[in-house]
């Protein structure tokens, strides 16, 4: 069992395959950002599962995160890519 990893709102994790920015922390789950196979931003709900992280709900709510203007920032760090300098990566997670 891995110790849950500390994350924090502008973070990346890993979800399975899939990156993903944190938005917000509550808990016992987090919410964060991350872009479908269409290239969509969604909003969804994750927990740690004592190894990784994982979608709190067996199959994706799949909200649309460009409706939301409190997920404005997070888009634009999702957007900008996981090699951009302007956050910290969680190398961690979901490994």
């Amino acid at each position: 069992m891995d110790k849950k990893p500390e994350v924090s709102p502008g973070r990346w994790i890993k979800i399975g395959k899939r990156d993903a920015v944190v938005c917000n922390v509550h808990t016992d789950h987090i919410e964060v950002v991350y872009l479908d196979e269409r290239n969509r931003a969604i909003n969804e709900d994750v927990e740690w599962d004592s190894s990784q992280w994982t979608f709190k709900r067996p199959r994706p709510s799949r909200g649309y995160a460009d409706k939301f203007p409190r997920l404005y920032e997070y888009l634009t760090i999702l957007r900008r890519g996981t090699h951009a300098n302007t956050t910290q990566r969680d190398s961690r997670a979901g490994q």
